[in-house]
C-alpha cells in the first residue's frame, strides 16, 4: 500500500513536469504573414490554371457522351415509332 501511494505520486509529479511546457506561439508575425500570403498567391494562380485545364477537359467529354446519349435516345425512339408505323 505505501508503494502504490508512492508510484502514485511519482507518477503524478512526472505528469505535472512534462504538462508546464512553455506556450507554443500561434500567431504570425507580419513578415510571416508577407511570406505566407506570397507562396499562397503562388500556389493558387498555378492551381486555378490545372484546374480550369482540366474543367475545360472535363466538360468537353461529358458534353460529347451527353450528346451521343441524347442521339442514341432520339434513334431508338424513332425506330420504335417507325417499327409501330409498320
Amino acid at each position: 500500500m505505501k508503494y502504490s501511494y508512492l508510484l502514485l505520486i511519482l507518477l503524478s509529479s512526472v505528469l505535472l513536469f512534462y504538462s508546464c511546457e512553455d506556450i507554443e506561439r500561434t500567431t504570425l508575425t507580419s513578415s510571416e504573414k508577407k511570406i505566407v500570403d506570397s507562396i499562397y498567391a503562388k500556389k493558387v494562380s498555378y492551381l486555378r490554371k490545372e484546374v480550369d485545364s482540366v474543367c475545360i477537359h472535363l466538360h468537353k467529354e461529358i458534353y460529347d457522351n451527353a450528346v451521343d446519349s441524347l442521339m442514341t435516345a432520339y434513334i431508338k425512339e424513332i425506330k420504335t415509332i417507325l417499327e409501330s408505323e409498320n
